[in-house]
C-alpha cells in the first residue's frame, strides 16, 4: 500500500528520490517538489524551518517530561495512601 502511495505521488511530481540512505537495505530517500507545494497552495515561505521545528520538538520533550514525572508522582502518592490504610 506504501509502494502505491509514493509510485502515486511521484507519478504525479508532487515528490521525488533525492537519494538512499546509508542504513541496510539503502531504503530512497523522498522530498517533496515544487509543484507540491502549488498542488496545496503554498508558499514554501510559510512554511515553519528547521529551527522552528526543533524549538517544538524541545518543548514538546519538556511537556512530556513533566507529565511523565506528574504521573510517576500521582502513582507514588497512591501506593503511600494504601499503606498508611493498612
Amino acid at each position: 500500500m506504501l509502494k502505491k502511495s509514493l509510485a502515486a505521488l511521484q507519478e504525479k511530481n508532487l515528490i521525488y528520490i533525492s537519494g538512499k540512505k546509508k542504513a541496510i537495505g539503502t531504503p530512497n530517500l523522498y522530498e517533496v517538489s515544487e509543484e507540491f507545494y502549488s498542488y496545496l497552495n503554498i508558499q514554501k515561505a510559510q512554511l515553519p524551518g528547521f529551527e522552528q521545528f526543533e524549538k517544538i520538538k524541545i518543548t514538546f520533550m519538556a511537556m512530556k517530561a513533566k507529565l511523565l514525572k506528574m504521573k510517576v508522582i500521582k502513582q507514588k502518592n497512591k501506593r503511600l495512601k494504601k499503606s498508611e490504610k493498612n
